[in-house]
């Protein structure tokens, strides 16, 4: 289901946002703003701040983490942050879905209630879908729109919607909320509601109804218009004077066939602001009245119909408006004719970027800067890497420079090669960090916050100091403790040290790259483990390249790893060995070919070190930068072009599974099993008396699970003749039993304490669902998981907790399940083997293989997963709608797998619409 709240304008600027703090003082009626609105917006005022985002913040319980990281808080408030992101902008529609899953109905309404007061001030419109509401929010929206199995049952005034379902035969009983009732209608779970002589037999005719309905024609008209028009509601305005005019707003030809109109001809109250908080816009003389409804009846359509009923319908309506009494509520239409005075205003949001491309991408700067403040803990360790990475590689290849010795100048050699290598690997961590900022990049790019090469130049320019930082520090721990050459006035060691900059910058840069065409991490370390591999593989150091075969020494030419070893190697034998071969021809075997030559030459040639570019020494840095600009190109044109999905990408889908095996042999041990049990039954429930099944056959059985993996097809199979509850295995009942809980929490920051539950006592019995409801900070769930044993560190539990009379014993926690919120699973194991799993676990010795299957397909079948068993539980994550509603299901699964004897169940049915939650309550 949808809720829409429908309006027009709203401010576009910092200018315009101080305006609307002001209009919100006012503006409107000080009746329409509670005493806490108040108190923040005066605060906010003389404390210089934004006031309106200090009172979302306050309602949505922001301020006690206002200064705390993103990644630190939990999942409620992350959605919590997400709500008051969208909130404070300057958005002209605001689309919400699902806020605040599983917060208490008090939240909630502050949520709707604070949104509200948004679209009136702000003159914007909000959509919401929900699954559930208190009737108090529901009364805040101006209109809905109400699904049944994707198909339009009702879209008009939020007044109208259940007046309207009563006339087509369902009636709302007075103890249901309005809202639980119309989800029940959509649910298809309305014939509880159906009066005795109803003809809507489903949904089908539902649909029909509607399409045939007033209001659906009244929708038809007004996005059918071929001019802007405002639209917009209003309820018990006074001081609007209404006159019967013929209509303007269409050129007809025949006199006769002229429509008439009910205008607003003059406003009896002078002041600017006549609309309140329950109107949807402000009134104006000429405004056009399309709709009226007098004393909570339903909305009458006054532009709806052909035009010979129009003007007798219009007439009997004015002449009934006239003398009207009570409560009114008007729908009203204004041409928008505001032309030019808009125009400056609108020709930014014509634009696809509301801000030139560099002050967003200066903003982006700044973001990134402030990340890699925050996660200065991760810098000072890279930093730590590059010194420790250094020395280690410096007192190893220690004064090996300058000294006219085959091995030690091939350990210069490989010197150069150690260093490209590790200079390129220190960036590997910065891979997982570019994946986590991916989604929130996708958002902003999808929402127009800045251009994708704003975001690149960001991620550039922010690289640079972190990559100069660590090629500075490994190159002087490297270099003088090597002993490597210092000629040319100091240029060779600042020609290293830009060359290793160039390195670290190209590793950066190449894994950003990465973290833009991979989907998953998974694909991501693959991929970065290939390249480094051939990498290694063509540096011409591993191999020579004369031993390269001529059709892969292309991936040697390209390799920009293998052209930092050359530039490193010429800087280094050219400048640390410029002695002649004469003097150590019985010393360097490589000095005879080359007797004339310097012995560095001589050996660069030995080591196939020189290329046809070796008298250009810029050609190499050349190569570096060339690749470092092409793996941000291509990183700008991946994140331009594509999104990956974040739903249950790291699995795939797997097909469902055909198997076949003989269990004839567990099946007899587990009916000659069941008559240790028959003494030991229990009168009801899961608890019935456990009988042998009776086979019919002694012939060899095979058991083979069907299609859909069903617990019938395993018992036509099996050929067992038994009910379902005779294959269950008995549970031990506990009854607990809990006396004077409290529990007070310390504050983190203010170290103050505060009191989750004082004094709770109370009692569970088996067979019975006890639920705990209410509470304020999440109290009932930290009852909930003290009664489970799980008390929750940084408190303080007193209280008493008895299991079947007794002090719980350190077995306790194998005999309760306790199914979280949306707890974790391992997502490479289906939904079966999961179960499977838990039930191999915990369940006793004494229950045979065969057993515990049969025990994981009824639990598969109670709960209705029987469909899903063979998918990857990886493939519900972060999932939505039915998926939501197989993840929380599987979270139950996997607890009653276990057989427990008390299962406590924390929020099971939170984010989950109608028909989910009455499928999960039901099954429980």
């Amino acid at each position: 289901m949808s809720v829409v709240s429908s309006t027009s304008t709203f401010p576009s600027s910092q200018s315009e946002k101080l305006e609307f703090a002001r209009d919100c003082t006012q503006g409107l009626r000080p009746e329409n703003f509670t005493p806490q609105m108040r108190k923040f917006f005066a605060y906010a005022l003389v404390e210089g701040q934004d006031p309106f985002l200090e009172y979302v913040m306050q309602i949505l319980d922001l301020k006690k983490i206002e200064n705390f990281r993103v990644s630190g808080i939990s999942d409620t408030d992350r959605d919590k942050l997400t709500i008051a992101e969208l909130a404070v902008g300057t958005y002209s529609v605001m689309v919400y879905d699902q806020p605040l899953t599983g917060s208490d109905p008090a939240m909630t309404y502050d949520l709707v209630n604070t949104i509200r007061a948004v679209c009136r001030v702000q003159q914007s419109s909000a959509v919401m879908a929900l699954n559930h509401l208190s009737e108090e929010a529901f009364d805040l929206f101006d209109r809905i729109i109400l699904l049944g199995e994707g198909h339009l049952l009702y879209q008009g005034p939020r007044q109208d919607a259940v007046t309207y379902f009563a006339q087509l035969g369902y009636m709302k009983p007075p103890h249901v909320e309005s809202w639980e009732f119309l989800q029940d209608i959509a649910a298809e779970n309305g014939m509880q509601y159906q009066l005795p002589r109803s003809n809507i037999q489903g949904l089908e005719e539902l649909v029909e109804c509607y399409y045939s309905s007033d209001h659906y024609l009244d929708v038809i008209r007004v996005i059918g218009k071929s001019k802007e028009f405002i639209t917009y509601w209003v309820e018990s305005e006074p001081g609007i004077g209404l006159s019967l005019k013929e209509s303007t707003t269409f050129n007809s030809n025949n006199a006769e066939n002229q429509e008439m109109e009910v205008v607003v001809t003059k406003l009896l109250n002078k002041s600017r602001y006549i609309s309140g908080i329950e109107s949807s816009g402000n009134i104006q003389v000429g405004d056009v009245v399309t709709g009226i409804s007098i004393n909570e009846e339903p909305m009458q359509y006054l532009a709806t119909g052909p035009i010979f009923d129009h003007k007798q319908r219009l007439t009997k309506v004015f002449s009934a408006l006239r003398h009207a009494q009570g409560h009114i509520r008007l729908q009203f239409e204004r041409s928008d004719n505001k032309g030019n005075e808009d125009e400056p205003r609108w020709e930014q949001f014509q634009r696809p970027y509301v801000q030139p491309w560099s002050k967003s991408t200066k903003t982006l700067i700044q973001r990134q800067l402030r990340i890699l403040k925050q996660l200065h803990v991760l810098s000072t360790l890279r930093v730590i890497q590059a010194c420790i990475l250094g020395i280690f590689a410096g007192t190893l290849f220690y004064k090996l420079g300058g000294q006219y010795n085959l091995q030690h100048m091939n350990s210069v050699r490989a010197l150069g090669f150690v260093n490209t290598m590790s200079i390129l690997l220190i960036n590997m961590p910065q891979l997982p960090l570019y994946m986590l900022q991916r989604p929130t990049f996708y958002k902003h790019r999808d929402r127009r916050f800045f251009r994708t090469s704003s975001y690149v130049v960001a991620h550039c320019v922010t690289n640079l100091p972190q990559a100069f930082i660590e090629a500075l520090l490994y190159s002087v721990c490297v270099y003088f403790l090597a002993g490597l050459a210092m000629g040319n006035n100091g240029l060779v060691f600042l020609d290293y040290l830009f060359q290793m900059f160039l390195v670290a910058y190209f590793g950066s840069s190449i894994f950003f790259f990465l973290s833009a065409v991979a989907s998953i991490p998974e694909i991501a370390n693959a991929l970065a483990g290939l390249i480094v591999s051939i990498f290694l593989l063509f540096s011409g150091f591993v191999i020579y390249p004369s031993n390269i075969p001529q059709y892969w020494r292309w991936l040697m030419q390209i390799n920009p790893i293998r052209w930092a070893n050359i530039s490193f190697c010429d800087q280094q034998f050219s400048y640390g060995y410029k002695e002649s071969c004469i003097k150590y021809l019985n010393q360097l075997t490589f000095c005879k070919a080359n007797p004339e030559m310097a012995s560095g030459k001589a050996y660069l040639i030995y080591a196939e070190l020189v290329t046809s570019v070796s008298g250009k020494p810029y050609v190499p840095y050349m190569i570096l930068i060339g690749w470092t600009l092409l793996a941000l190109l291509m990183a700008l044109m991946f994140l331009n072009n594509i999104e990956f999905s974040q739903i249950s990408q790291s699995v795939p889908q797997i097909n469902e599974r055909k198997f076949s095996k003989n269990y004839l042999h567990d099946v007899e041990v587990y009916s000659s099993s069941l008559h240790g049990y028959i003494e030991d039954s229990i009168e009801s429930g899961r608890y019935k008396s456990l009988e042998p099944p009776k086979l019919a056959s002694s012939s060899k059985i095979v058991l083979s699970e069907g299609e859909n993996g069903s617990v019938e097809s395993w018992r036509e199979e099996f050929r067992v003749e038994v009910e379902s509850e005779h294959l269950t295995i008995p549970v031990t009942p506990i009854t607990l039993t809990f006396l004077d809980l409290s529990f007070a929490r310390s504050g983190k920051v203010t170290k103050e304490e505060g009191i989750d539950f004082e004094n709770v006592s109370g009692y569970a019995k088996p067979g019975t669902m006890l639920a705990l409801v209410g509470g304020a900070n999440g109290s009932a769930a930290t009852l909930l998981k003290c009664l489970s044993g799980r008390i929750p560190p940084g408190g303080s539990f007193t209280g008493d907790i008895r299991v079947n009379s007794t002090k719980p014993s350190a077995d306790f926690s194998r005999s309760v399940g306790y199914a979280e919120q949306l707890d974790a699973h391992q997502p490479y194991l289906t939904i079966r083997e999961s179960l499977q799993f838990s039930a191999s676990l915990r369940l006793t010795n004494g229950i045979s293989k065969t057993r515990r299957h049969i025990h994981v397909e009824l639990v598969l079948d109670q709960l209705g997963l029987q469909y899903y068993a063979n998918h990857l539980v990886g493939s519900l994550r972060d999932g939505t709608g039915k998926t939501y509603e197989v993840a929380k299901k599987l979270t139950i699964a996997v607890e009653l797998a276990a057989n427990p004897s008390i299962l406590f169940l924390e929020e099971p049915i939170s984010g989950l619409d109608s028909s989910g939650t009455s499928a999960i309550l039901s099954i429980l």
